[in-house]
Order: structure tokens, then C-alpha cells, then sequence
């Protein structure tokens, strides 16, 4: 939102649970009617890490599908939306595919059990919105974007991503005092991640861009940075962003999903020119420089 209103947009609608209520047909149809948005990015989902992954099964399934099955109809049914974007994610590739991973290894069913019920559930709105496009002849495009991070990510412990489970974890250790913290898996699996007003960037050029219609949206679209780390290194990034002088502990009793992820992005890159990224250790900063703002004030 603060990227489109930069840009110049003056009729920008944001949308969260509080305005109306995806998992309600109705409310989300009332909504989308009076509204008549022309562009739509979907970007509302139950998320979470390895731990509520497994927690959560079922929630993960039935809510995610609720909710994209709503406003995917929603913006089906109403003529206005010339273009919709769907936001998926990486994890809903299969766990063996071959790195880096193109569009066209989707639906290969064999993916890793710690996120299998969210991940079929986005396949699920992926295909809704590729035979939209290919029956229809409109714009409703499914993203694939890496692991997204940035000012606005969920640091509640059961919903928290790897980037902001890390802060928070470190965070604490050192308002603590303690001299170790201890990180789940063995930190050797390694990870895509863009700064999350560099993918809006990105999705911004795509709606406004004459290349992307119809044609493009019966396929994915793959977003990602190009710049991969192991998860350790990102711990380690935090932690000297964070000012942590203390150890850093891996339990590899615990599980650590698949070793690779990597995105390849040579389709989107034939849309668009490659765009300047921000790099993953001045990003992390930025986060955490956030962060320790807002925790600041909230303890006010």
C-alpha cells in the first residue's frame, strides 16, 4: 500500500480482517461488489513456520481454502477487476525438485510433509486462477514468490517466519541476559529471501506492464531475488544486527524441511528488466531497526 500511494496512486484500498471477513462468502462478495476494484493483489493467508505447520493442519487447509476460493470468486463475478494477483508460495514446490525451480515443476505431488496441508491448498488457488485466465480471458495471475520478509512480518511465536522467529528469539535472549540461544534444525538448509517492498515493487510494474495478460497468467510466475543463504548465516546477520554477542545453538533433533529452495526467474525477467534488490544483510537491519522500534514503544 505505502508503495502504490509513493507512486502516485490515489485510490488505493487496504484490506484486512478487520474491514471485512474472508472466510465469509457474503461478507467478502458485499465488499468486492461496492468497492469494484480494477486491480487486486491477494496476499491474506493463515501462514506460519515448521511448528504451527504441524500444529494447525487442518486450519492451514480449510481456512486458506475458504478464503482464496472467496475473494477469487468474488473477483470473478465482478467485471471491474481487469487484473488479479494471487500470492502463493515457494513451499508448494515439490521437495526433490531440481534447483532452481521453473514454473513448470508445479503439481509434481511429492511435497515435504511439514507444510503439505497450506501448500495444497495454495496449488489449489493457483489452478483456480490459471483456468480463469484460460477460460475467461482475464488477467488472474498466481505469484510464487520466495521467502518474503520485511517491517510488517508476524513475530508471534506460533505465526512467525524464519526472519522474524530469529529476531524475536535473539531479541529476547539479550534483553535476558542469556549467553545462548538455541535454533531449530542444524542451519545448513539454505533459503531465498526478498525484502518485501522490493517484491511490491515488482508486482506494481507487472500490473501496470502491457506484456502481462491473459497469455501470462495460464502459467505462474516466479519472483524471487537470486540471492540465497543458509539459515545460520542469516542467524548470524541478526545477531550482529541485534548487537548479540552470545552463542548460537542448532538442535538438529528437530526437522529442517527441505534443504534448498531456489527460485527461477528467467520468465519474469522476460517481462520486466531485473530491478535493483536490496541486499539480504541491509534488509535484515532495516527489519530489525523496526523491530527494536516498535518494541520500544509498545513497552511504553
Amino acid at each position: 500500500v505505502r508503495q502504490l500511494r509513493g507512486q502516485g496512486y490515489k485510490f488505493v484500498v487496504s484490506a484486512n480482517s478487520k474491514t471485512f471477513n474472508l472466510l465469509n462468502e457474503r461478507e467478502t462478495f458485499r465488499y468486492i461488489k461496492r468497492i469494484k476494484p480494477d486491480v487486486v493483489f491477494h496476499c491474506a493467508a493463515m501462514v506460519g513456520g515448521i511448528g504451527a505447520n504441524s500444529l494447525y493442519q487442518y486450519e492451514f487447509l480449510m481456512n486458506n481454502l475458504v478464503m482464496q476460493n472467496n475473494i477469487i470468486r468474488a473477483c470473478q463475478e465482478t467485471q471491474s477487476v481487469k487484473k488479479f494477483f494471487f500470492m502463493g508460495s515457494s513451499c508448494i514446490y515439490p521437495q526433490d525438485a531440481e534447483q532452481p525451480m521453473s514454473e513448470n515443476l508445479l503439481f509434481n505431488t511429492n511435497i515435504h510433509e511439514s507444510n503439505r496441508p497450506y501448500a495444497l491448498a495454495k496449488l489449489t488457488g493457483v489452478q483456480a486462477c490459471m483456468s480463469i485466465s484460460r477460460q475467461e480471458q482475464r488477467t488472474f495471475l498466481p505469484i510464487i514468490p520466495c521467502n518474503i520478509y520485511g517491517f510488517k512480518d508476524a513475530f508471534q511465536w506460533e505465526h512467525s517466519h524464519v526472519i522474524p522467529a530469529i529476531i524475536r528469539k535473539i531479541q529476547k535472549a539479550k534483553s535476558e541476559g542469556t549467553k545462548s540461544v538455541e535454533l531449530w534444525g542444524t542451519g545448513t538448509p539454505k533459503r531465498e529471501f526478498i525484502f518485501s517492498v522490493n517484491l511490491a515493487n515488482i508486482l506494481i510494474e507487472l500490473a501496470n506492464s502491457e506484456l502481462v495478460d491473459w497469455t501470462t497468467a495460464i502459467k505462474p510466475l516466479n519472483i524471487g531475488s537470486g540471492e540465497e543463504a543458509t539459515i545460520s548465516l542469516v542467524a548470524a546477520i541478526i545477531a550482529e544486527s541485534l548487537e548479540f554477542e552470545g552463542e548460537i545453538v542448532f538442535n538438529g533433533e528437530v526437522g529442517n524441511g527441505v534443504e534448498r529452495k531456489v527460485l527461477d526467474c528467467s520468465r519474469l525477467y522476460s517481462l520486466m528488466k531485473k530491478p535493483s534488490l536490496t541486499p539480504l544483510h541491509a534488509g535484515i537491519h532495516y527489519v530489525v531497526t523496526h523491530y527494536l522500534i516498535n518494541e520500544s514503544r509498545n513497552k511504553k
